[in-house]
């Protein structure tokens, strides 16, 4: 699973309230990323919480994991968050965001971007939207936090760098980011 994740904190500070996680769980690859209200310790301890509300509950539907993440996390700030499901045997992926989390679909020179709801995992949100697509060898998911631009480019990134999860999250952060708040880049490639 080739997984590239780049953070960090406002002012360099040591606390992020924006974090990623990844999973693989038998042929399905699960991927979130949350961006805790706000910035600092309380932040961070947010999108941690709603992080772990995925890992424990990893085998069920996108929408169940909102459900419980929004119930759980009900005494912290709340969370901005995304969740990929990919199926690694049909290629299918399934995605949903609440919050101004940006999820990116990075196929042949072609960018999706994909859907958000409205709301915040925490205080409660509408119109969960579920989005399928099918995804190929070679594509990327790129999930970013709002401290990253609203409107990134690859175009200029060399082949050798977008095949490099790691180095392309790194790059996307040093080029793409806001410096008045947190941010995270979780980049996927799918083999």
């Amino acid at each position: 699973m080739q997984v590239g994740i780049a953070k960090q904190a406002l002012h360099c500070a040591t606390h992020n309230g924006d974090q990623c996680g990844y999973w693989r769980v038998n042929d399905k690859i699960i991927l979130c990323i949350a961006d805790g209200l706000g910035h600092g310790e309380q932040a961070e301890i947010a999108a941690l919480a709603a992080i772990g509300c995925v890992a424990i509950n990893v085998d069920r539907s996108i929408s169940e994991i909102f459900e419980f993440a929004n119930e759980k996390i009900r005494r912290t700030r709340g969370v901005a968050m995304a969740i990929v499901v990919i199926d690694e045997l049909s290629g299918c992926l399934e995605y949903a965001a609440v919050g101004n989390i940006r999820g990116l679909l990075q196929r042949r020179q072609k960018m999706l971007r994909l859907s958000n709801g409205y709301g915040i995992i925490g205080a409660g949100y509408k119109n969960l939207i579920i989005e399928n697509h099918v995804i190929e060898s070679g594509d990327l998911i790129i999930l970013v936090t709002d401290g990253i631009r609203e409107m990134i480019s690859l175009e200029k990134y060399e082949s050798d760098l977008l095949g490099d999860v790691h180095k392309l999250s790194q790059q996307i952060l040093r080029d793409w980011r806001h410096s008045r708040d947190d941010a995270a880049v979780l980049v996927f490639k799918m083999e």
